[in-house]
């Protein structure tokens, strides 16, 4: 009877515990203005981390500095916010026309602009991790040729 018992409240501990584990697992949906400060942070962080490629870049294109950290701020405010998908080509075009307007530049100016900063421009860190993979690459098909298993 007593091993009955513990078995029964064993059974119903196990019961409470998934229950909670359940619910309280659940993924709460953030409030549009959550989303915004927490958008807000990832764009400041970019932007401080990378606060030399924004220098140069105004430096090349003879612009002042805030006028490149505002291009790059608008592109990427859009770029990191996860409920603005890019289904055609027309709404990245879109993006880079509303950039356009705000900065008062050319469509090609801010196109180059974004371009040289995304593409072009490398931190070290960069080149290092683009580097690492290179050789891990390398030695998976080193690895494939030569190694017996």
């Amino acid at each position: 009877m007593n091993a009955k018992l513990n078995t029964i409240t064993m059974n119903k501990f196990l019961i409470i515990i998934i229950t909670f584990t359940l619910f309280s697992c659940g993924k709460k949906e953030r409030t549009p203005q959550e989303k915004q400060t927490k958008i807000a942070k990832e764009v400041k962080k970019e932007l401080n981390y990378n606060f030399d490629k924004i220098i140069l870049l105004a430096n090349i294109e003879s612009l002042p500095t805030k006028k490149v950290h505002s291009i790059m701020q608008g592109y990427f405010k859009v770029m990191y916010n996860d409920d603005i998908a890019f289904e055609k080509d027309a709404d990245y075009q879109d993006m880079i026309n509303t950039i356009s307007k705000n900065t008062g530049l050319s469509i090609k100016k801010v196109s180059s602009i974004i371009f040289a900063y995304v593409y072009e421009m490398r931190t070290k860190e960069e080149i290092g991790d683009e580097y690492i993979d290179k050789l891990e690459e390398e030695q998976e098909q080193y690895n494939e040729v030569y190694d017996p298993r």
